[in-house]
C-alpha cells in the first residue's frame, strides 16, 4: 500500500490560509487491498451481534406464547412495561445487563402491555414497570427488590427455594423469626419432598420455608414420620393456641397453601374468613396505647387476649366477654357482629369533675371581643 500526502504542497496551502487538499491514498494492488477488506469485514461481523446480545437475552413474550414459554423455566423474572413509560426506559439498560449476567440460571423476560393488554390484565398489572417472579409458569408474586444494582444477586438468592436445617440448632434458629415459619421433614427419596419444594418455590415470596432430611426433628413437637410443621411467630405465643401445628395429610401446593392460610390465625377466624372480614394477630403490648385510645381497652383488661373490629367506615367494636381457650367467646363475638347485634364502641370524653353552674337548658353565654375569659350568661327565656 503506497501513501502520498504531497506534504510540501499541503503545507503551502495551510500557510496561505486556504483549506488543505484531502490527502490522496493510492493502493498499490488487489493483493494489498485484501487485508484491509478482511479486517473491515471481520470488524463488522463481530461488532453488530455484540450490540444486540443483551437484548436477545431478554425474552419477548406475548399473549399467544406466554404460557408455553414460561413453563419452560423454573424461575423467570418478567417485566411488564409500556414503550412510552419513562421509568421503563430508564430500567431497560440495567434489566438487559442483568439478563446477560443471569443467563443460564434465571431467565428474564418482558411483556409490552400496550400490545398484550389481556395478558397484563390477567396478572393484575396496573402500573409500569411491574416486575413479577414466575416459577414453572405460575405467578409466584411481585418482585420488590432493587431494580438496578443488586437485582442480579437477589435473583440468584431466589434460586435457593428453602433453607436446609441439618440439626436441631439450625431449626431453632430458623423459627425464631418475626413471621411464621414452615418447615418440611422428609426422607431423601421422598416424592413429598419434591412437591414441598415446588410449593415453596411458588409461595416463598409470601412465607418462609425450610426443610430437613432428618424426620426425627419432629419428635419434639409430637410429630412422627414425614410432615410439615408450621411455627407461629414467638412474639404471638400464648396459652390459648399451640405454637406449632403439624400437617401430615396428602401434600400438594393447594393443600399446603390451605393449611398455612387456616393456621396463621386461630381456627375460629378461619370459619369466618369467607365473609368479608380480614383477620390478623398481633402482640397487644405493641398496640397498648391504640387499644386504650381507640377501643377503650386499658391495662386493667388483664393478660387475656382481646379482640377488636374496625370497619372501612371507621366503626369500632371490641369484645367485652372474657376470652376463652376453646374460642367460643370469640365465635359469639363474631356472630353478634355479622348479625348486627353488636354495639359499636364510641369514644367519649371522661366525665368532668366540675361543671359550669347550669340551672336550666339551654344555657347561653356571651363574651365580648377580647374578653373570652369573662363570659356573661344570657338571662332571657327560650321559646
Amino acid at each position: 500500500m503506497l501513501l502520498s500526502a504531497r506534504c510540501p504542497r499541503l503545507c503551502a496551502r495551510y500557510s496561505a490560509g486556504k483549506s488543505p487538499v484531502r490527502p490522496v491514498v493510492r493502493l498499490g494492488s488487489a493483493s494489498a487491498m485484501a487485508p484491509l477488506f478482511l479486517h473491515l469485514a471481520f470488524f463488522l461481523l463481530v461488532s453488530f451481534p455484540a450490540a444486540g446480545a443483551a437484548r436477545r437475552d431478554v425474552l419477548e413474550l406475548a399473549d399467544a406464547d406466554f404460557d408455553y414459554l414460561a413453563t419452560e423455566h423454573e424461575t423467570m423474572l418478567v417485566k411488564f412495561y409500556a414503550p412510552w413509560c419513562g421509568h421503563c426506559k430508564k430500567l431497560a439498560p440495567d434489566f438487559e445487563k442483568a439478563a446477560t449476567k443471569l443467563k443460564g440460571t434465571v431467565q428474564l423476560a418482558k411483556v409490552d402491555c400496550t400490545a398484550n393488554s389481556d395478558l397484563c390484565s390477567r396478572f393484575g398489572v396496573t402500573g409500569y414497570p411491574t416486575l413479577k417472579i414466575f416459577r414453572n409458569g405460575r405467578d409466584a408474586g411481585a418482585y420488590d427488590g432493587p431494580r438496578s444494582e443488586g437485582l442480579v444477586q437477589v435473583m440468584k438468592n431466589s434460586l435457593d427455594l428453602t433453607r436446609s436445617a441439618q440439626v436441631q440448632v439450625d431449626l431453632d434458629q430458623f423459627v425464631q423469626h418475626y413471621e411464621a415459619s414452615i418447615v418440611g421433614l422428609f426422607s431423601s427419596d421422598s416424592s413429598r419432598l419434591s412437591e414441598f419444594l415446588k410449593a415453596a418455590g411458588l409461595l416463598r415470596e409470601q412465607f418462609r420455608f425450610a426443610h430437613s432430611l432428618d424426620v426425627s426433628l419432629g419428635s419434639e413437637f409430637n410429630a412422627s414420620g414425614e410432615c410439615v410443621l408450621l411455627f407461629r411467630p414467638p412474639r404471638l405465643a400464648n396459652k390459648f393456641e399451640e405454637s406449632v401445628v403439624v400437617f401430615s395429610d396428602y401434600l400438594t401446593i393447594t393443600s399446603l397453601r390451605r393449611f398455612i392460610r387456616d393456621n396463621m390465625v386461630m381456627l375460629v377466624a378461619s370459619k369466618f374468613r369467607g365473609r368479608g372480614l380480614s383477620f390478623s394477630v398481633a402482640n397487644r403490648r405493641d398496640f397498648e396505647a391504640e387499644l386504650q385510645e381507640e377501643f377503650g381497652l386499658g391495662p386493667d383488661s388483664g393478660e387475656l387476649p382481646v379482640a377488636t373490629i374496625r370497619t372501612r367506615l371507621g366503626l369500632k367494636y371490641s369484645m367485652r366477654e372474657e376470652f376463652t381457650r376453646d374460642g367460643r367467646s370469640l365465635e359469639r363475638f363474631l356472630e353478634d357482629y355479622f348479625s348486627g347485634r353488636l354495639k359499636r364502641f364510641i369514644k367519649s370524653e371522661p366525665v368532668p369533675e366540675k361543671t359550669q353552674d347550669l340551672s336550666s337548658f339551654p344555657t347561653i353565654y356571651f363574651a365580648a371581643v377580647g374578653r373570652k375569659d369573662e363570659p356573661i350568661r344570657y338571662e332571657g327565656h327560650a321559646k
